[in-house]
C-alpha cells in the first residue's frame, strides 16, 4: 500500500487515466493540483493512524516501552524470584555437651560447576543432645539457577564450631527470572480485558492466592465495612529481635537470654498468640453485638413511627365523619330556613306576589 503522497498521487492519476481518459492531470493543471493536496492529507492521516496503532498495540512494544505502558494501567513487571529451601546442619562428634549457634545470613554454596550461593534466612541453636536442625535459607542472587537438586548445597563458607556438615536433604525451589515480555503481555490482556464487575467470591479468591495473603475481606458494592483496628499493649511481655529467635526440632521458639547471674541460657518463648486470638475475637463479637443493638433500636423506631401513623390516621378519619356530620346539619338547616322564608313570604302578600317600590 502507497504511503507517501507522490505514491498516492500516482496512484490516483492512474487511477484516472483508466477510467477518465480525457483529464489532464499534468503538473500544474488544476485536476493535479487537487490530487496532491488529497493525496497529502491522505498520507498525513496514515502516518497519524499508524502512531495511534502503535500507541495502543502491546504486540508491537518491548522492554521499557512494554512497562511503561502497562505502568498506566497500573501492571508491573513481575521481578526475579530468588529461590528458597532448608538446609541440614549436622553436628560434630568432638563437640557434644554445648550448644552450637548457627548465625543468620550464614552462606553456604551449592557444589555444582557454578556455585550458587545461600544464605540462612534465620538464627538456629542446636541444644545440648541435639545432633541436627533444619534452617531455612535463600539464595543470594534471583532466577531459576538458585533451583538445586538434593544434597548439593553442602559448602560452608566459614567453619562454624560443633558443626560437621551441612546439606539440603531437598531440592531448593521457587527460583524465577524477570518476566518476559511474551509473559506480561499475556498477563496484561487477561487483566485490562476481564470483566472486572464479578462476584465477591471471585475477588476473594485472587487475594487468597497471593502467597503472602493468609486473611483478606471483600467489600461488595452493597456493603460498607468500617474497621477500627486497637493495638494491644502487654506490660508484662518484652519484644524479641527476629535475629534473635531460632527454632528447635520442635518447632518452638527459642532465644538465648543472660540470667541474673550472667550466664547466657536457651529459653523456650512463650507467645501470646492464643491471647491474641482470643483478644480478636472478643472484640469481633462486641462489634456484632453492637450491630445488633444498633439494628434493634431502629427497628423499635421504626415501630412506633408505625403506631403514630395509625393514630393519625384514625384521628384523620373521624375529623372527616364529624366535618360531613356538620356539612349534613348545615345543607339540612339551610333548607329548612328556606321553606320558613318562603312560606312567611306567602302569608305576608296573600295570592298575588309581594311588591317592593
Amino acid at each position: 500500500m502507497a504511503t507517501t503522497q507522490a505514491d498516492i498521487a500516482s496512484q490516483m492519476k492512474a487511477a484516472l487515466a483508466a477510467t477518465m481518459p480525457e483529464l489532464d492531470t499534468t503538473v500544474g493543471t488544476p485536476a493535479a493540483k487537487m490530487l496532491d493536496a488529497v493525496a497529502g492529507s491522505i498520507a498525513d492521516a496514515y502516518v497519524d493512524n499508524q502512531l495511534l496503532t502503535y500507541t495502543y498495540d502491546i504486540d508491537s512494544k518491548t522492554d521499557a516501552d512494554l512497562d511503561s505502558f502497562c505502568q498506566l494501567f497500573g501492571i508491573a513487571r513481575l521481578p526475579a524470584k530468588r529461590s528458597s529451601g532448608t538446609v541440614t546442619f549436622t553436628r560434630g562428634t568432638e563437640n557434644t555437651d554445648a550448644a552450637v549457634f548457627i548465625p543468620v545470613n550464614f552462606q553456604i554454596t551449592s557444589s555444582t560447576d557454578v556455585g550458587i550461593i545461600f544464605q540462612t534466612v534465620t538464627g538456629a541453636t542446636m541444644d545440648v543432645g541435639v545432633t541436627s536442625t533444619a534452617v531455612p535459607i535463600q539464595a543470594v542472587d534471583a532466577g531459576p539457577a538458585g533451583n538445586i537438586g538434593p544434597n548439593l548445597i553442602n559448602n560452608l563458607s566459614s567453619p562454624i564450631q560443633g558443626v560437621a556438615s551441612a546439606t539440603n536433604l531437598s531440592a531448593t525451589s521457587g527460583g524465577l527470572d524477570q518476566e518476559t515480555d511474551s509473559a506480561l503481555r499475556a498477563r496484561w490482556k487477561a487483566t485490562v480485558f476481564r470483566n472486572m464487575a464479578g462476584t465477591g467470591d471471585m475477588f476473594l479468591g485472587i487475594a487468597l492466592n497471593d502467597p503472602d495473603c493468609f486473611a483478606a475481606n471483600v467489600v461488595t458494592a452493597t456493603k460498607l465495612v468500617r474497621e477500627q483496628i486497637q493495638e494491644g499493649l502487654r506490660h508484662d511481655a518484652l519484644l524479641v529481635p527476629q535475629q534473635g529467635v531460632s527454632h528447635n526440632q520442635k518447632g518452638e521458639a527459642t532465644a538465648l537470654v543472660v540470667g541474673a547471674d550472667n550466664t547466657v541460657e536457651l529459653r523456650i518463648l512463650e507467645t501470646d498468640s492464643r491471647q491474641f486470638h482470643t483478644t480478636v475475637d472478643a472484640a469481633m463479637q462486641e462489634k456484632v453485638q453492637h450491630k445488633k443493638a444498633e439494628e434493634k433500636e431502629k427497628s423499635d423506631r421504626i415501630s412506633a413511627l408505625s403506631r403514630e401513623i395509625a393514630d393519625l390516621q384514625n384521628q384523620i378519619t373521624a375529623l372527616q365523619a364529624a366535618i360531613k356530620e356538620n356539612e349534613e346539619k348545615i345543607e339540612a338547616s339551610t333548607g329548612g330556613y328556606a321553606a320558613e322564608s318562603a312560606r312567611r313570604t306567602t302569608r305576608a302578600c296573600g295570592p298575588n306576589p309581594c311588591r317592593r317600590d
